[in-house]
């Protein structure tokens, strides 16, 4: 059975890093069917948001979400800032001035 997963490639490296891991996953024989959405400035670019409606409401696309899943990274926020998670939950923050 087909999934459905929304990609977002984002901005800088994302476009190409998120190209190469979809090629990765067609090589492997994954069975997704891709909602390719937008995010940053392509998105400003395109429809004059950075983070569109269509982007942030993927319950408005699927009757049933399993799993959500935003990266963004900075860097050396693996060796600093705070940390917590439960269950459902993992939250690494970092403050960069």
């Amino acid at each position: 059975m087909t999934q459905t997963v929304t990609v977002i490639p984002g901005d800088g490296i994302g476009p190409e890093v998120t190209e190469a891991t979809l090629k990765i996953l067609k090589a492997a024989g994954a069975d997704f069917e891709y909602d390719m959405q937008l995010a940053g400035m392509s998105a400003l670019e395109s429809v004059k948001s950075p983070l569109p409606d269509a982007t942030v409401v993927p319950g408005g696309r699927y009757d049933d979400i399993d799993l959500v899943l935003i990266r963004e990274n900075t860097e050396g926020l693996y060796g600093t800032g705070s940390m917590s998670w439960s269950w459902r939950t993992c939250l690494a923050i970092s403050s960069a001035t």
